[in-house]
This record gives structure tokens, sequence and C-alpha cells, in this order.
């Protein structure tokens, strides 16, 4: 999730553009004006403060950090405003330039900004966020003398889109200690971090918070309560929550749909499917993929077709992938493997995922010469396995006694280190030497196997 750091009110200018024409027009006269302006004396000129904050805000990021040399350059940095050090901290994050972003970060220490302009502190940490430099976006962060909400949901973001959700929740915590409220966004950050730790405790709390200022009207809130109960597989909970909410979109029905089919209860998904229709709520590419694994789970070839047509008539083979390997799926599970080599072939684009997937099926029906003869072709296209495809690789030289297929395969594992540490993948060895005949073999892999149960 990205946070918009708030920003003082700039001039509107009066626009005569309409339609579609208008953001180009906007950008190309830009361009040509700024750009003319960029090889010209500045006397007479628009200010610095304006020209850079028009570089950012039309997209020529890389332009307004050109100026901040030329400043530089000529000693001009002493008149701009806190407004324009804040577009060249968004140009550094839009382009990931944490060097340059350093660099603005030691101007803006010599000067008394940082403890008079809010706005600069904030974004400031976000920079450092969103360039991946966590420790220093930790130290700008307490060194604010000021520090209301939207730093607090700044740092918060970083953690969680960082993979540090308790971090991210102790933030919202300390947050909370230090008597700053937390704002729509603050509640979409921390619901979806407490989503990830599965702090059922700590989602409930906020929850009742939620309700008690009535923010359940936020469409964004409601969605990630939605996904969060059901991903806990509190399917009774998020659906009571769904049924709160005054507005349901397709993101919402959709975080329903899903947790169905991730616990189990595929005929559950079925009628969301039909009732987000009948409310007049149009499936996304999303949907559609979750529909397809429950006609999986539910063996429901016929419903798994109507949902075929609709995507290939939508265009969505060729645009989305996920689809694609979940019309793959469905096709096998059902039985229909010549079907999904089929809807294979028309997808435009492939990814382990969807090979992994066609391979998965001829395993499932015994197919070992067909699933060995995918593992050639994804590597031909530059695709390189993972610990899925090595898994069935395996699985289909245990169905045609395939040894010397499968110790090639064995070989490449141990190059990769899944045989210590993936569990599946260390019993299907096991098993698939154990079927070639291989025993003495099968035994020396599994006394290796740092992890076991019950299937080793």
């Amino acid at each position: 999730m990205d946070m918009d750091v708030p920003q003082p009110e700039e001039t509107k200018e009066e626009e005569e553009e309409d339609g579609g024409m208008k953001n180009i027009s906007t950008r190309a006269c830009c361009t040509k004006t700024l750009g003319f302006l960029g090889e010209t004396a500045w006397v007479g000129y628009p200010s610095w403060d304006s020209i850079i904050s028009k570089h950012v805000k039309h997209g020529i990021v890389q332009q307004s950090l050109v100026n901040y040399r030329r400043m530089y350059e000529d000693g001009s940095l002493q008149g701009i405003s806190g407004h324009s050090f804040v577009s060249l901290l968004k140009a550094c994050m839009k382009l990931r330039d944490l060097e340059t972003g350093k660099e603005i970060h030691g101007w803006i220490a010599g000067t008394n900004l940082l403890e008079r302009d809010p706005f600069v502190g904030a974004t400031l940490v976000d920079m450092y966020a969103k360039c991946g430099c966590l420790t220093k976006a930790e130290d700008s962060f307490e060194k604010l003398q000021v520090r209301n909400v939207v730093p607090w949901t700044i740092l918060m973001t970083a953690y969680a889109d960082n993979g540090h959700a308790e971090k991210a929740v102790a933030c919202f915590e300390n947050m909370q200690f230090e008597g700053v409220s937390p704002n729509p966004h603050t509640f979409i950050c921390v619901l979806k971090a407490c989503t990830r730790i599965g702090a059922i405790g700590k989602g409930e709390e906020i929850y009742v918070d939620i309700r008690r200022q009535g923010l359940l009207e936020n469409i964004y809130i409601g969605s990630a309560l939605v996904d969060m109960y059901a991903k806990w597989g509190s399917l009774d909970k998020a659906q009571e929550v769904f049924f709160e909410l005054p507005i349901r979109n397709v993101v919402i029905w959709t975080a329903l749909l899903a947790g169905f089919v991730q616990h189990g209860v595929a005929d559950k998904a079925h009628w969301c499917f039909q009732q987000m229709q009948l409310e007049g709520v149009p499936p996304n590419a999303v949907t559609y993929a979750c529909s397809l694994k429950a006609c999986s789970s539910l063996k429901s070839w016929e419903k798994g077709r109507e949902i075929h047509t609709i995507v290939q008539y939508m265009g969505l083979l060729e645009k989305d992938l996920y689809v694609g390997s979940s019309l793959v799926d469905m096709y096998t599970k059902c039985g229909s493997i010549s079907i999904a080599e089929r809807v294979f072939g028309d997808i435009t684009f492939h990814n382990v995922v969807t090979w992994n997937t066609l391979i998965a099926g001829y395993t499932e029906y015994g197919q070992g010469e067909e699933a060995l003869q995918c593992f050639v072709e994804m590597r031909l296209e530059g695709i390189s396995p993972d610990a899925v495809t090595f898994l069935c690789g395996l699985k289909a030289c245990s169905i045609i006694g395939a040894l010397g297929k499968g110790q090639k395969i064995h070989a490449e594992i141990e190059t990769q280190g899944f045989v210590e540490r993936d569990l599946a993948v260390g019993n299907t060895l096991v098993d698939m030497y154990a079927k070639c005949g291989s025993l003495i073999v099968a035994q020396t892999v599994f006394n290796r196997l740092l992890l076991r149960n019950i299937v080793s």
C-alpha cells in the first residue's frame, strides 16, 4: 500500500482541455515548456519551486533531479521551499535513487526544515522506506520532532511491505500509546499485518475500534476485515462483517469467495460467485480464478466450462496467467487432460506455476512420459523449475520407473538444497528410489533427511 504524504495545497490553474487528450496535452506542454526553461537563463521565469513541483507532478521525475544538480552547483538551494524538497524526495522515491535521496537529506539537515515542516520529515521517512533502507527510515522517524499519523503510517506500511508484520503491529500499538489516532490508511495497514501473522486478538480489538468509529463504510477497511477473517478460516465472522458492510464491491466479494475456496467450502464459493452477479457486481480476473478453483474442488466440469467461455471472450487467457493456470488445473482435476493441453497452448505466456499445473495433471493421471516431456520443454522456454516442479518430476519417474531421469533430478535437487529444507521433496525422492527398485539408495536418502514425518 503506497502512502501519499499530504501536501500543502498548490495553486490550481485553470484548465480548458477536456476528455482523454487532457493528460496527454498537459504533459506534452509541460515537457516542452520545462525543457525550454532548463536550457535558458532563469531570470524572469517561474521559480524553482514551481518548476520542480510540476516536473514531479507530471511524471518528469528525472528532470527534477537534473534541476536539483543545477541548483546545487549554482547555490540556489538556499532559496527553495520545503514543498520543493518534498517533490525532490518523491522523485528519488520513484526512481529508487537512494544516493541522491541521502544527499538531499544531508542538505535538509543543515536547515531547520525538519523542525518546522512535518511534510518534509514524513517524506524523508517514506523515501528511505521505498528505497528499501528500513534502518535509515527508522532513524529518520525517531528524529522527527512532530510525529503525527502520517509518518507513523508510513513506517508501519514499510514494515508490512518488507515482511516485518510483527513490527507493523508493534508500531500501531506505540502510535496509540503516544496518543495518535489512526486514520483509514493506518487501519488497513495494521489489518493486513494482523492477517499475515495470525494476530487474532489484536485483529478483533481493531475491528471493535473500527465499528465504534463508524469506519465500516470505508470500502477498503471493509475489504481488509473480510479478508483477514476469511484467511484465518473464521468464515462465520467473515460473513458477519461482510453483511454489515453498506457497500460490497468486487474486491470484498472476492475476499469472501477466496476464503471459502481456501478452506474447502467450495459450494459456498459458488454461491458467492452467483450472488455477486445477481447484485450487479461483475467478477474480475481474481474472482474467476477463485471460482475455477472451486470448480476443481467440486469436479464441476459444466460450471468450469461456462467460466472458460466467459474468460476466453474477455481475453483473460492472454492477459492473466493466474486465470490460465486455474483453468488448466480445473480441467486436469476434472479428468479432461486433452482440453487442459489445448488451454495451456492458448495461454500466451507461461510461468513456472502454469507449467507445474499441467505437469501435476499428467502425474495425477499416470502419464509420466508426458510429465517429463513438459519438464524438458519448460526449460527450453527458459523457465527454472521450483520445488513443486521437482516433486512432480520425481513422481513421474516413479510412475514409469525412469531411474536414470530420477537420478538427474536428484542431482539438481541436491545442488539447490531442496532435500534438506523441503520435506515433501525429500519424501518423494525416497519414494522414487524405492519404486524404481533402488532400496539401498532410498535408505541412504532417508537417513540423510533432516526433516521426517510418518510419510518418510
